[in-house]
């Protein structure tokens, strides 16, 4: 009986050890104050205007990141931070098109293929590319707010592979690259191989889903989007900057 009562009390500790090691675990852990992150916005914030330009582009990367429920504390860090330096000023408003559509909804095509929200360029003949001093890769020409692409990528980019867990795809062509992006599926995370500035960078890039009949309706799919973002920026951060920008 008492070896009974003891196996008992060791299972009932057992168990005690198991609940509190599951007490700390990351999914009951109390979320960030939004004092917290408020002060890590205005620091992202600061930094688009640092010395390096590696700085500056990694807290654009940052900010762009956001959720949309989260554009009430930019704000707050924006009124917070007047005056703005003119690096700030000059990327503000891509930077809360990005979040606000980034977090709009919108119907998707039922295939699940990733999208990457990128203009390309057209070469009407095969000449023109060697005009353009391109012996491989796609340039983008301009990204689609609201997509993975204006987040991660700049424009005048030069997608030179995409690296994914099966091997590296290599790009020199528009072809090329929409099957590339479109064998991955929407949530994927893959890695472009990126000519930026005359540098190669590794660029990861999750990948959205694509809109549905997005090219019978592309115009009017990205003029109603750039309407609803152009309000909400007249309406909530505009008035900010009126002052300073005269």
């Amino acid at each position: 009986m008492r070896r009974h009562l003891m196996l008992g009390w060791m299972l009932v500790g057992l168990l005690s050890t198991w609940l509190l090691a599951a007490d700390r675990s990351p999914t009951t852990a109390p979320t960030t104050r939004p004092t917290d992150r408020l002060g890590t916005i205005k620091a992202m914030l600061g930094e688009l205007s640092a010395d390096s330009s590696a700085t500056r582009e990694a807290a654009r990367v940052a900010l762009m990141g956001l959720k949309r429920q989260e554009l009430p504390l930019l704000r707050q860090a924006v009124r917070q931070s007047m005056p703005l330096d003119p690096d700030q000023v000059t990327v503000l408003r891509d930077i809360v098109t990005q979040v606000y559509l980034a977090g709009d909804l919108y119907a998707t095509e039922g295939d699940g293929r990733g999208f990457l929200g990128v203009h390309l360029p057209y070469y009407g003949h095969p000449e023109e590319r060697s005009l353009l001093s391109m012996e491989r890769g796609v340039a983008v020409v301009s990204r689609v707010p609201g997509f993975c692409s204006y987040r991660m990528l700049q424009d005048g980019d030069v997608l030179l592979a995409m690296l994914t867990p099966a091997g590296k795809i290599e790009i020199s062509s528009n072809e090329q690259l929409i099957d590339a992006v479109t064998s991955a599926r929407a949530g994927d995370t893959v890695t472009f191989e990126v000519l930026r500035q005359g540098r190669v960078l590794n660029v990861p890039i999750t990948l959205d889903k694509k809109p549905l009949n997005l090219t019978t309706q592309l115009e009017e799919f990205s003029g109603r989007r750039a309407d609803e973002a152009d309000e909400y920026w007249k309406r909530d951060f505009a008035p900010l900057l009126a002052a300073q920008l005269g």
